[in-house]
């Protein structure tokens, strides 16, 4: 995370500032200027971390986009699958329907054994930049 000290520091003055408005502070107006002040920085601070992670989370999901895509023709079949059973249930359901279910049935097959060999697999110039976030995850 790139996040200058110096907000860090500005964002635990911000917290322990509203402390001690307050205790401190009897006027409201005084009081309600103070508070607003000393949460900017805080606010500022949450806003650039959100940032961070959001682009940590958009670096990682385009970092595996070969298992995305495969995935995603999964799922097609999947809804081509139902969309077949439901055919199916029909009195005037076409004779071939359970030959095109067997088809889609394969195509998931197929599809299921490239998941399996794209799991994994980092597109290109994006393993260096961005690292695992956390190694531990399958250990115990």
């Amino acid at each position: 995370m790139k996040v200058h000290s110096a907000w860090v520091a500005a964002a635990a003055l911000g917290i322990v500032a509203l402390v001690l408005v307050s205790l401190f502070a009897t006027e409201p107006t005084s009081r309600a200027l103070l508070a607003l002040a000393s949460i900017v920085p805080v606010l500022y601070v949450t806003a650039k971390l959100s940032q961070t992670f959001e682009k940590q989370l958009a670096s990682e999901r385009r970092r595996f986009s070969k298992l995305r895509h495969v995935t995603d023709d999964f799922i097609l079949s999947v809804r081509n699958l139902n969309r077949l059973a439901v055919l199916a249930q029909e009195p005037n359901a076409p004779e071939d329907t359970q030959g095109m279910m067997e088809q889609v049935i394969g195509r998931m097959r197929t599809t299921v054994d490239r998941i399996v060999e794209v799991a994994g697999q980092q597109d290109k110039g994006t393993a260096a930049e961005t690292p695992p976030r956390d190694r531990n995850l399958t250990q115990e």
